[in-house]
């Protein structure tokens, strides 16, 4: 499914192709699921886009890919928010 998203960093119409169905969103955004539970078979930069509008480039842009990637950034952060039951 082709997503197109606002990008809060550069407010540029972002897309990108990812493999979800309506019903994995639905999940997410009307149920209330965690979006990696509801789409286990997305990247962590994947779910970043659908959730923020931020693409993969633009974090690298914004951080520079310092010693720290951002999708490992983005798994911890989602191993976290499971570990202590966050929504995100």
């Amino acid at each position: 499914m082709l997503i197109h998203k606002v990008s809060p960093i550069s407010n540029k119409l972002n897309a990108m192709e990812i493999d979800v169905t309506c019903s994995q969103i639905y999940d997410w955004e009307v149920e209330g699921m965690l979006i990696q539970q509801a789409m286990p078979n997305l990247t962590a930069d994947e779910r970043e886009f659908i959730k923020t509008g931020i693409t993969p480039q633009e974090w690298n842009d914004m951080y520079g890919g310092d010693d720290f990637e951002e999708h490992e950034y983005l798994d911890l952060l989602e191993q976290a928010t499971i570990e202590f039951g966050g929504k995100e």
